[in-house]
């Protein structure tokens, strides 16, 4: 009876990227609908969560800040002129 070895290569890619092409330095792209992650890699489900405003002495707002599981995020408005310039991604404070 003969042994036959069959060797299967099966290259898997993820979004267009293949294995060993992902890596802390290049991770994965992530989208959520209605979500955001913050800076410390936590998943905001921001549409969800009570939202509080604070605003600049002119009127602009200053930032939006959450609360989800006990932490803190806040996404801060920069201005330029009296315009929105910046807005900045969900940060942990």
């Amino acid at each position: 009876m003969g042994l036959f070895c069959f060797r299967t290569f099966v290259e898997i890619t993820i979004m267009g990227l293949g294995l060993n092409e992902i890596s802390a330095e290049r991770p994965l792209p992530v989208a959520a609908n209605d979500s955001s992650i913050a800076s410390d890699g936590v998943l905001l489900q921001v549409d969800d969560l009570a939202q509080t405003f604070a605003y600049n002495v002119d009127g602009t707002l200053n930032y939006i800040q959450v609360t989800q599981s006990g932490s803190n995020y806040r996404q801060t408005y920069g201005y330029t002129d009296g315009r929105i310039t910046s807005i900045s991604n969900w940060v942990k404070q």
